[in-house]
């Protein structure tokens, strides 16, 4: 591998869509916030900051010079936290919105610049790691996967705490209580570890007929989603999305019944979010309805990305560097397709948005 980042209709499944009620709601008042102001973060202690976001806004474009990291609430108020670099993306958001991490890549370096936020106070902390790849907020700090060695577990102040025993792979996922974390290894196999201590938790097999997996996303309490792939040497919809349990009590289990999905969310009414293209530069938010047909959420502009799903919406951002990309980042309800944009040109935030991240579970 290179050291280079490589990085029906809808209203059919409406009736059986089931929500929490003022969850994510797509509303116009939803866009009529205040850019600037006080803090909006949660208080300590309290529950998960579902539809909170971090977005990175730039004035007119990526690279002008002018990109601040900004939290938004879901009834609309903002906060601008603090400057970033030109090309820093919203790596993590922890689950009570009070920590975000950007990461700066340094266009091509070995070497990753990550900034721990304290959305609180507003106040960052520089960390540089020589040849990190991917971080993720776990329960006891943050977790770095690193180009062809050992990841390491950093304190939040910056402190390493732990290198993890074995050299697995850069792929890098972490449960949503932030107790375990996911690495494929050169098998292709996904090792599940205690994010604290390091020890080995699981390591599950590559399931039959595919060569290898990486770990996707939280799934619920018990399981996580990985994404397997059936040569290295193909196409990229040779790549089929699994579910399988952080223990082995939960068996592995395939979630489509098509090649080509990837990154799988899930949403309220036993909907899927996913990516079809797996790792084709231009990926496509599709959504997979209760008679297991994938619909594409934008209706095939691959210019969109998505930054999290929760209840009944999904947001999706046009910054993925495919298509007519636009900087906005909107809110869709996934079963009536009511969408409010909620950052970008037009909105109480404005400017144009390169990266976002939405606390949802996952």
């Amino acid at each position: 591998m290179s050291r280079a980042r490589t990085r029906t209709t809808l209203a059919a499944a409406a009736a059986a869509l089931t929500c929490t009620a003022g969850v994510f709601a797509a509303t116009a008042a939803d866009a009529a916030g205040t850019a600037t102001g006080p803090s909006i973060v949660p208080p300590p202690g309290a529950p998960t900051a579902y539809g909170y976001t971090a977005l990175i806004r730039h004035g007119s474009s990526a690279g002008d010079g002018t990109g601040r990291l900004v939290l938004r609430a879901p009834d609309g108020r903002s906060s601008s936290i603090g400057a970033v670099p030109d090309w820093a993306r919203v790596e993590d958001v922890s689950t009570n919105a009070r920590t975000v991490v950007t990461a700066d890549d340094h266009q091509g370096s070995t070497l990753l610049s990550l900034t721990v936020w304290d959305t609180e106070s507003r106040k960052p902390t520089r960390l540089d790691v020589a040849d990190g790849m991917q971080s993720r907020l776990v329960k006891g700090g943050i977790v770095v996967s690193r180009f062809g060695k050992p990841a390491q577990l950093y304190s939040r102040s910056g402190t390493l705490l732990r290198t993890y025993s074995g050299t697995t792979g850069w792929r890098l996922s972490a449960s949503a209580d932030g107790t375990r974390i996911m690495q494929d290894d050169s098998a292709g196999r996904i090792i599940v570890r205690d994010a604290v201590t390091g020890a080995i938790l699981r390591t599950v097999p590559v399931p039959t007929g595919m060569a290898g997996c990486q770990p996707s996303y939280h799934f619920d309490s018990s399981s996580f989603t990985m994404d397997c792939y059936k040569r290295v040497d193909v196409a990229p919809q040779t790549v089929s999305a699994y579910r399988t349990g952080y223990t082995a009590a939960v068996a592995t289990t395939r979630l489509m019944s098509f090649d080509g999905g990837s990154n799988v969310r899930k949403v309220d009414g036993g909907m899927l979010i996913f990516d079809k293209g797996a790792e084709s530069p231009c990926r496509e938010p599709y959504v997979l309805d209760i008679a297991g047909v994938g619909l594409p959420l934008k209706f095939g502009d691959y210019s969109w990305a998505t930054a999290g799903a929760y209840g009944r919406v999904v947001d999706l951002g046009s910054f993925s560097g495919c298509g007519d990309v636009t900087g906005a980042l909107v809110r869709r309800d996934i079963a009536s397709g009511a969408e409010t944009r909620i950052a970008g040109r037009g909105t109480a935030i404005g400017g144009f948005v390169t990266s976002a991240k939405t606390v949802d579970g996952t």
